[in-house]
């Protein structure tokens, strides 16, 4: 091997782990910062959660009680969606398997279609179906912002350094 050949390897072995170790590092510290937030969650909340914190209702405007009705119609949301989307998402694998070589009309669209929602983050989707709903149902955007304004209006403001203020704080 000639010397510039070597230098050439030597080079794209040593950026390859420069670039490698930057991205175990990066990953390292995201996890790392993960399990500290998990952590001190669990360590100051673990207390406050019992069974009649799962069951109950939320009081007060969500500052008191539980949360019993939010996990249900979470676990219900899921139910209705899994029941719709695994058959449908199913069916379109079996389709697109059996279709696959003969490359028709309807594989086409099929496949476009997954190539844009994989494109697509589903956050916009997101925004997209709850700006179509608020359009659709009659309440426009503003009506929402206005709703959310006087929901929020009932959260206490209080000033971190008077304890007068701040129902949370011990007294």
């Amino acid at each position: 091997m000639s010397n510039n050949s070597l230098r050439l390897r030597f080079r794209r072995v040593n950026s390859d782990t420069v670039a490698a170790v930057g991205m175990w590092l990066a990953a390292t510290a995201v996890v790392s910062a993960l399990l500290w937030i998990l952590f001190d969650i669990f360590r100051r909340g673990a207390s406050h959660v019992n069974m009649s914190f799962l069951v109950s209702a939320p009081e007060d405007a969500g500052r008191a009680g539980g949360i019993g009705p939010i996990l249900v119609s979470t676990l219900l949301i899921l139910t209705v969606t899994l029941c719709v989307s695994a058959p449908l998402s199913l069916a379109s694998a079996i389709a697109l398997t059996k279709n696959r070589h003969e490359r028709s009309r309807f594989s086409r669209i099929v496949l476009r279609c997954l190539e844009m929602l994989a494109a697509v983050p589903s956050i916009v989707f997101g925004l997209f179906g709850n700006a179509f709903f608020l359009h659709r149902s009659g309440h426009g955007l503003f009506h929402h912002v206005r709703r959310t304004d006087a929901g929020l209006h009932g959260v206490t403001d209080f000033d971190s350094n008077d304890r007068t203020s701040n129902p949370c704080r011990a007294r």
